[in-house]
């Protein structure tokens, strides 16, 4: 520990403050984000020390005196929130406030903020890079912990945070005295004092910190990022110190301190102080709920799910324990306000309960009701079933480490044993996303295949038993894969389609080798990124192969040994750059596919899409205006929910529009939103006749039939603008989509050619805007539309275009 009793105080370096942290949110790269500037703007004061009080005239002193009594070598100060509180805390703050004026600066509140806004409003006002807290009627009780966590954090660069253990102060007739768990001293201690917890762990992350909330309020220190987004719902909570902790910690970890430093009083003030332990029991469960799933939302927001499943096992243990209490006392009519209240909670709760269900049901058909009873209720015989579990667990982790390795020495085995298979020119080779679906350029270029080119032997390759059946019952010629009889067509096929991915779409088990020449249609002309993908998905296999394809300015020897690497590498990479051909409906698909991908400009093709030759065909209905309302996905499962509810909030208002109009308006989510919301959406469209839901996943031949679009970034927009008619972009959540969705290959403003909405009521008025002016923004849908797509190769033809240039490249005429 550093010398406190020096004269000399210890400066502020610039890497104590939580610039890291502070840049992930930053809203634009070349500007300091707020945490930064504090660095400019801090006096040397290593750590601000915030206290939160309200009705605290008995304790207060005793805390600020436990404040002004640290020995430390740096500056430190003490901000104090009172609260607009009814005795005499605020004079007394005054009091402190004029005896010490370096130190103490009073925040007297005017009117009641309330606790949290009270605390966030001082942490922001602050310049150090480190902030501790304490409340009012807690106190510190070793003068060295201020000095203890700065060296403990300046020595752990690594940790968002810190905290030590905490003796509870009570009388012997607190209702929780039995819970906690005495020290040799006969102290009560948080965290060490909690039945059950590791008294051993010195680091947490988000995942251990959620099952336990270790920390008392009054140890907590913070390497704090002044940039973190408080949710508005975090002012709104009874208490807010898990919460705080957990949201700076993010995907970091925070430290642990052995010492008992402060003390937390059990005093009769306070929105967590209750008067016996069924009040305190169900005022907790019911804020802790509440928290979590706020949590829950910052997390998925923020950390992209980061400890989601944690927090969701924290709602199931806090769900089950009110609900258990609320069946043994019979009140089913709090059961029924929890399921009201906390609709996300209770499902997955019951969702927990269903499979904890069908787990007994199994393990009561193996053992029978005693048996059963015996192995889940008698903890004797856990303790002797528990080696034989561990060891079972060792075997099965073994086991599938040996299963992963002979996967991938198959898979070696089988792409270079048929590549040396001989190809056959009319044996094409077609599969969908994920080697299930059946839709989008590569279904339509099969089906045109069959129907047009006998001489060539098209085969479906699915793993989906439905689209196997499906296609089975059309009588066209269709395999599952990792079959023999699809190796055996896939071996010698000359050419394999995608519009997605060959690593995505097609695997060695099922005869994908080095010889198969992949034929990449692609999925969409739009804004969105393509070429980030790299590094940031999930499929295996999709990096870039410079570093096993030889160039041009290799030497000999290093050629050699890319040859070596690519025998070694090659069966589980995309391979971008050896792309027999990639189909392009004009120079957008170049400049935003083929060049970010490191796809050759000589094997482009210029031609449209096989899906959008419906476009080319279809009229509108003359009788009754078509709306289609057709949205990108969305990777945040919370913004994904919040889009389909918007769609049922303005219900109302869209059947009254649709009336008006003589219309109707189709809900088309995309085919690859994560979850499924059929039931909602046939829900709408039973009770408002102008409402329909579209489930099926394939739009594209009925696409034309739609007077108007309403999308937002999807590229089914930029498909639309081919009939040249009007497109409404409703993009309500445009600056978090860029932020954390997608970023955008074109200035959106220029390059939508429609009208911008922000809100169902707005898309309504524009909807009935451009009934009445069918032409408005024409010439600046040609304009976009002329950018993205060359209209000498977007017709009806498609297909037949990409066909002939494929046999002609083939040799086949």
């Amino acid at each position: 520990m550093s010398d406190p009793t020096t004269n000399i105080r210890r400066k502020v370096p610039d890497t104590s403050y939580a610039v890291e942290a502070a840049r992930n949110f930053a809203e634009e790269d070349d500007k300091p984000t707020l945490t930064e500037q504090k660095i400019l703007d801090n006096d040397d004061t290593m750590v601000t020390v915030v206290c939160i009080t309200y009705k605290h005239e008995e304790y207060i002193a005793q805390a600020l005196d436990s404040f002004l009594m640290q020995k430390t070598d740096f500056k430190f100060k003490v901000f104090v929130g009172e609260d607009c509180g009814p005795d005499r805390t605020a004079d007394i703050v005054r009091e402190y406030a004029a005896k010490y004026p370096d130190i103490i600066v009073p925040f007297i509140r005017e009117e009641n903020m309330g606790a949290q806004r009270n605390l966030i409003d001082m942490c922001q006002r602050a310049t150090s890079p480190y902030i501790a807290f304490c409340e009012g009627d807690d106190y510190w009780t070793d003068e060295y912990k201020l000095q203890k966590q700065i060296d403990y954090m300046e020595e752990h660069k690594q940790h968002r945070a810190c905290f030590c253990n905490t003796e509870i102060v009570a009388d012997e007739t607190w209702y929780l005295n039995s819970y906690y768990i005495s020290d040799k001293e006969g102290r009560k201690l948080i965290p060490h004092g909690i039945p059950n917890i590791d008294r051993n762990r010195v680091s947490w992350n988000a995942n251990s910190y959620i099952m336990w909330g270790p920390a008392h309020t009054s140890s907590m220190l913070f390497r704090w990022n002044y940039d973190l987004p408080i949710p508005e719902t975090y002012y709104i909570r009874d208490s807010g110190d898990h919460s705080i902790m957990m949201m700076q910690m993010g995907k970091g970890t925070i430290g642990f301190l052995f010492d008992v430093m402060s003390a937390y009083r059990r005093s009769e003030v306070g929105v967590t102080m209750f008067k016996n332990k069924d009040d305190h029991f169900f005022r907790t469960r019911i804020n802790w709920i509440n928290v979590l799933e706020d949590l829950k939302l910052f997390f998925v927001t923020n950390y992209n799910g980061y400890c989601k499943t944690s927090i969701e096992n924290r709602i199931k243990l806090e769900s089950a324990n009110y609900l258990q209490t609320l069946i043994k006392l019979d009140r089913t009519d709090l059961i029924a306000e929890f399921f009201q209240l906390f609709p996300e909670s209770a499902k997955i709760s019951l969702n927990a309960y269903l499979s904890f269900y069908r787990d007994s049901r199994a393990l009561t058909a193996v053992y029978g009701w005693d048996g059963y009873r015996m192995a889940v209720r008698n903890r004797y015989f856990r303790r002797v079933v528990k080696p034989l579990v561990r060891m079972a667990l060792k075997i099965k982790k073994k086991k599938d480490f040996l299963k992963g390795k002979l996967k991938n020495i198959l898979s070696f085995w089988y792409y270079w044993r048929y590549t040396i298979t001989l190809k056959k020119k009319n044996v094409w080779a077609f599969s969908g996303f994920s080697k299930r679906g059946y839709m989008d350029n590569v279904k339509y270029l099969y089906e045109y295949v069959l129907a047009h080119h006998p001489e060539i032997q098209a085969v479906w390759m699915t793993l989906d038993k439905g689209v196997y059946k499906q296609l089975q019952s059309e009588n066209k010629p269709v395999v599952m894969m990792r079959t023999p009889e699809c190796r055996k067509i896939l071996s010698h096929a000359a050419l394999a389609f995608t519009d997605h991915y060959r690593m995505s779409d097609y695997d060695a088990f099922s005869g994908l080798n080095d010889r198969t020449k992949i034929v990449q249609l692609w999925h969409g002309v739009g804004l969105k990124s393509i070429g980030s993908i790299i590094g940031s998905t999930t499929i295996a296999g999709l990096q870039y192969s410079n570093d096993i394809l030889p160039s041009t300015l290799d030497t000999v020897w290093q050629k050699g040994i890319k040859k070596i690497k690519y025998f070694r590498h090659a069966y589980y990479r995309e391979l971008f750059e050896r792309y027999f051909m990639l189909a392009c409906p004009g120079p957008e698909r170049i400049e935003q596919v083929a060049k970010p991908l490191h796809i050759p400009l000589e094997n482009c093709f210029m031609s449209g899409h096989p899906r959008n030759v419906f476009l080319h065909q279809t009229l509108p209905a003359t009788d009754a205006v078509h709306i289609l309302y057709a949205p990108t996905y969305r990777w945040n499962a919370i913004k994904e929910q919040q889009l389909v509810q918007q769609i049922i909030d303005s219900a109302d208002a869209i059947q009254a529009c649709m009336e008006k109009v003589n219309g109707s308006l189709t809900i088309r989510l995309h085919p690859h939103t994560w979850r499924n919301y059929n039931v909602q959406l046939n829900d709408l469209s039973q009770r408002y006749d102008r409402i329909f839901s579209d489930n099926d996943a394939d739009i594209y031949q009925t696409l034309g039939k739609y007077r108007i679009l309403i999308s937002d970034y999807s590229s089914i927009a930029y498909d639309f603008i081919l009939l040249n008619r009007p497109v409404v972009f409703f993009n309500y959540d445009f600056e978090d989509f860029i932020e954390k969705e997608c970023t955008l290959n074109y200035e959106y403003d220029s390059y939508s050619p429609g009208t911008q909405t922000k809100s169902w009521e707005q898309t309504l008025v524009a909807i009935e805007a451009y009934i009445a002016n069918p032409e408005k923004d024409s010439e600046w849908r040609c304009r976009v539309r002329d950018e993205f797509y060359d209209m000498t190769v977007n017709d009806q033809d498609n297909s037949r275009r990409i066909v002939e240039e494929l046999k002609r490249r083939l040799g086949m005429i």
